[in-house]
């Protein structure tokens, strides 16, 4: 599950990733607006990790029930 949220202008935003309560730590979201890839990626508060390719973002998360929580700027 999770949540893209993009400035008025969609040159940077945030993304919010939960795992759910099951066995699988990976994740993936398919970005609604192209051109994201080349985009740098930080994580604000997590203990996952989070990369981007292909107009995919993936993200691991290692806790059943944990969060990611990303800022991207173009």
């Amino acid at each position: 599950t999770g949540f893209i949220s993009f400035s008025k202008e969609p040159d940077c935003g945030y993304v919010l990733m939960f795992r759910e309560l099951n066995a699988q730590d990976s994740l993936s979201v398919k970005l609604p607006v192209s051109g994201l890839d080349p985009c740098r990626w930080e994580l604000l508060n997590s203990e996952g990790a989070l990369e981007c390719r292909d107009h995919v973002l993936y993200g691991k998360i290692p806790k059943p029930l944990g969060f990611l929580f990303a800022r991207f700027v173009r």
